[in-house]
């Protein structure tokens, strides 16, 4: 599959509400299957195909219209897939922990099926938002996914 990553990263912060740090579209293999420690909350929509990501120990098979969360501090790496693709959005802040508390996101339940719905507007926003709007952008996409569960 020919590599058509997206990467926005944000310059706004907004210490202790909700920061998006950065909104990608995933679609290199190399990078999925590198394991790394979250710097920052993660929200994943699952945009194309179908396996399991690894975190903390856990295995979390998952499918298109999953979403998965994942943990500051926490490590991931994708287990196994197949014709993947999907886009991440990493957070930070007291709002956002707040958040995924309120609407159940927790360790043991980190993941959510049936949201492929969000897909279209997830891919529209990545690929036609200039990376200077990527924080109102980002947060929107977070706020629209949460509020769908």
């Amino acid at each position: 599959m020919k590599d058509r990553n997206i990467c926005k990263f944000s310059s706004e912060s907004r210490d202790g509400e909700l920061s998006v740090i950065s909104f990608v579209l995933e679609t290199n293999l190399d990078t999925m299957l590198k394991r790394k420690r979250l710097s920052a909350n993660r929200m994943i929509l699952i945009t194309q195909g179908k396996g399991a990501f690894l975190l903390d120990g856990r295995t979390f098979p998952f499918s298109i219209g999953t979403l998965l969360f994942g943990f500051e501090g926490e490590d991931i790496v994708l287990s196994n897939g197949e014709n993947l693709q999907y886009a991440y959005v990493d957070f930070t802040g007291v709002r956002g922990i707040a958040l995924c508390h309120r609407f159940g996101i927790f360790p043991h339940t980190r993941t959510a099926n049936g949201y492929e719905s969000l897909i279209p507007f997830c891919l529209d926003a990545i690929t036609r938002t200039p990376s200077e709007n990527i924080d109102i952008v980002g947060e929107s996409f977070l706020l629209y996914a949460l509020s769908r569960l």
